[in-house]
């Protein structure tokens, strides 16, 4: 792929991701701007506590030495931890896994999942095969706000 392509079909995504987020975020807005901001904060204390992304960058420079195998130059790392980073860090991830944790609505995620396909070939078409691996990531973080969200389901169920 064109590397100004490649660009415009990013920016294009981010501006189609930006804007969903805003609309589901839009969607909550009877929810206390506090919860929101607590949830934000806690998010970013949690992930420096448990260093998610040294964590993450560990992992891929270990499968990067698993896969070089002899070659001298490899992008496998850089691949997988752009990826990773870019399919779990958005609007959708969050908004999305508790609509569908909460509410059982899963047109986010699926949206998310549409957008992530055409991002991963992008990147792919530059960075190799590494993007792959970052559906694990995905799989883990996605799964795990889904999780948890449906943990309180019973509090919201009570509320509506």
């Amino acid at each position: 792929m064109a590397p100004g392509l490649q660009q415009r079909v990013l920016a294009g995504l981010g501006l189609v991701t930006a804007v969903i987020g805003i609309d589901l975020a839009l969607a909550w807005r009877d929810t206390s701007a506090l919860y929101v901001l607590g949830a934000v904060l806690l998010g970013g204390i949690v992930g420096e506590a448990l260093d998610i992304e040294g964590r993450l960058s560990r992992l891929g420079d270990r499968l990067q030495e698993r896969v070089r195998r002899g070659r001298e130059k490899s992008t496998f790392s850089e691949a997988f931890f752009t990826a990773s980073l870019l399919f779990c860090v958005g609007p959708l991830t969050v908004i999305g896994s508790f609509e569908d944790g909460l509410r059982g609505n899963l047109e986010p995620l699926a949206t998310k999942s549409m957008l992530d396909g055409f991002a991963s070939i992008a990147l792919a078409s530059t960075l190799g095969f590494g993007v792959a691996f970052a559906a694990v990531t995905v799989l883990l973080v996605q799964g795990a706000l889904t999780l948890g969200a449906g943990l309180f389901d019973d509090l919201c169920a009570a509320r509506r």
